[in-house]
């Protein structure tokens, strides 16, 4: 067929469309190549480095406490994968496919923090920090939080609660409460955010949970109240809350909620509290319990609990729940929360048919929460410090130095560990220096003291009891090969509650030092630190950093001599063993009437 004019044959038009195609491709392959290279590296050093959390209990029972991937090697180091030191920004280098922190690279830029935030209030949180917590809460999202009583350590546990409680019900986010002063503190010492004492981003990214904290949800300086006796907040409008008594259901005797939390107060909650259904119990379980399992929730049923809706508020059993108990400042009723899912004591808690879990090795809310808490930079620095002048060597070799150290050297330390890489971060946190640390606590544990005095007898054990453990966790530690080539007897620090001037003295003689501060940690002269007026906020802030560096030096020792019953014992224990993998001992309140 004859050509017409100004018409090409179809067959031209095909092949040229086909052409334009191909050069598209092309050119499309060519801009990206470089693109999908760092990707597929990237995420094959990702996979190599960055793959070091714990397995949450959502793949599976029984739980391996010592999962965790393979840490930074040498190799690693050397070839420059984490050079650039705690920039959370990828760069792909295409010509030898090494992945490594930005610098001065500016191509092929890889945003990795932004969806590694563990912290991410933007995401968590609706954005709006009012005086109101309800502002600030997603719809979509739901939260869980509770309170605490106690000491320092007996508030840690409840918080290693509600982290565990969320693992088990994974959509819920953890709310952490502020830890309080009291009972070791004056209350006036105020409160402390979770934040201000542990590394929080590191704890969320060990056990692979995102969290928050209440000073992220409610704004308390917006508040337009008063301070009360207690340091804490308090204004005519408060926010109401319906949340669940555990307390009401697991002690038998009780006629009220536990009231003993300081917390609701600062945060200016007005509460009402229903009864946990009784299938929430510990006992449940069966009927060769020990008895004071009863007093006890089980963390699998709370976290049936938690998954409460609005038209099925006991997923437990098809009981009528007991009737709600009125808030205390408006007596108003409110039904317990499903939104923000709370309770009132969450220290009495445990996943195994036994009580007090805490005393067992296998204590599931430390494995699984409580042993990945490490000591925000602030704190580890007033220990390391702390322990420098207490046994007189130089810093550097007690740990290595981290930036914001006085001893921190840009051209020797410049070399960071990345947030990223926790098993890195764990061998950075390990003490050179070997030493023992005794807690002995006395206080409200000398029982009968004033009869035994009397009597002509101790009131607390001797300290050879201690010199004798010592000697034996010197010779597991050698034996064991923890301690390699060190010459003569470990440094052994005392650090206990005691008053009388006499007992250090007898302390000294042994050769055993007691913990020396820093200057500016010092307390004005005559403060003991129980006062609960007259001290000055600066001083408050110095109690608060004395116990800390205290709790955090008995667990950074190789070995550790703790006192039977005592939850500050106890948890310096696991982290002796655990992060130092010390030796431990404890010294035994049963044995006291044989020690004349």
């Amino acid at each position: 067929m004859p050509l017409q004019a100004g018409r090409l044959p179809r067959r031209f038009v095909v092949l040229g469309l086909v052409l334009v195609l191909i050069c598209l491709f092309l050119i499309l392959t060519t801009q990206e190549r470089r693109s999908t290279l760092a990707n597929s590296a990237f995420r094959r050093h990702l996979d190599k480095l960055c793959q070091n959390r714990p397995k949450s209990p959502a793949d599976g029972w029984p739980y391996d406490p010592n999962f965790r991937d393979k840490k930074l090697s040498k190799e690693d180091l050397e070839n420059g994968a984490y050079k650039a030191g705690s920039r959370d920004t990828w760069v792909f280098n295409e010509e030898d496919e090494d992945v490594h922190w930005a610098g001065d690279d500016t191509d092929m830029v890889l945003e990795f923090e932004k969806s590694a935030n563990m912290i991410d209030v933007n995401k968590l949180l609706a954005g709006n920090l009012t005086g109101h917590f309800r502002d600030n809460l997603r719809p979509e999202r739901r939260y869980v939080t509770g309170w605490s009583d106690g000491g320092f350590t007996n508030q840690f546990m409840a918080v290693s609660n509600l982290l565990l409680l969320s693992l088990l019900t994974p959509n819920h986010i953890p709310v952490l409460p502020p830890f309080v002063a009291r009972p070791h503190l004056p209350i006036r010492a105020g409160y402390r955010a979770v934040s201000d004492i542990f590394d929080l981003e590191r704890w969320a990214r060990s056990i692979n949970k995102e969290m928050v904290e209440w000073k992220h949800i409610k704004d308390l300086r917006s508040i337009k109240g008063t301070r009360m006796y207690d340091g804490s907040m308090q204004a005519g409008e408060q926010d109401e809350l319906g949340c669940w008594s555990i307390w009401l259901t697991a002690r038998e005797d009780a006629t009220k909620p536990y009231d003993g939390s300081f917390q609701p107060d600062h945060l200016n909650l007005d509460i009402s509290y229903t009864p946990m259904p009784n299938q929430g119990r510990l006992v449940g379980y069966g009927k060769d319990l020990d008895p004071h399992a009863a007093f006890h929730a089980s963390f699998f049923n709370l976290a049936r609990l938690a998954s409460a809706t609005p038209s099925n508020l006991n997923p437990l059993s098809s009981d009528p729940l007991r009737p709600t108990r009125p808030n205390k400042q408006n007596n108003n009723l409110h039904l317990p929360d499903t939104h923000l899912v709370c309770f009132d004591f969450l220290y009495f808690l445990s996943a195994s048919p036994t009580a007090y879990e805490w005393e067992k090795p296998t204590w599931s809310a430390w494995l699984l929460a409580g042993q990945f808490a490490r000591w925000n930079d602030r704190i580890r620095s007033l220990a390391r410090e702390t322990l420098s002048r207490t046994l007189g060597v130089v810093r550097r070799d007690i740990m290595l130095p981290i930036r914001g150290d006085s001893d921190w050297r840009e051209d020797r330390d410049g070399r960071k560990f990345h947030a990223h890489d926790l098993r890195a971060l764990d061998e950075r946190d390990r003490i050179l220096t070997p030493f023992v640390t005794i807690h002995a606590r006395h206080g409200d544990f000398l029982n009968n003291c004033e009869r035994r005095q009397s009597e002509g007898r101790r009131c607390s054990p001797p300290l050879s009891t201690f010199e004798t453990l010592v000697e034996e966790i010197e010779e597991e530690l050698l034996q064991r090969g923890v301690v390699k080539g060190y010459q003569g007897k470990l440094p052994v620090i005392m650090t206990s509650d005691e008053q009388d001037e006499a007992w250090w003295t007898e302390v000294q003689r042994y050769g055993w030092k007691r913990l020396v501060f820093p200057d500016h940690l010092a307390l004005p002269p005559g403060v003991r630190g129980k006062e609960e007026e007259g001290l000055s906020e600066e001083t408050h802030r110095k109690l608060w950093d004395r116990l800390l560096v205290e709790i955090a030096i008995q667990g950074y020792g190789t070995g550790f001599i703790g006192t039977e019953g005592s939850t500050m014992s106890q948890v310096a224990e696991r982290r002796v063993e655990h992060w130092q993998k010390g030796a431990t001992r404890t010294v035994h309140f049963s044995v006291w009437e044989n020690w004349d």
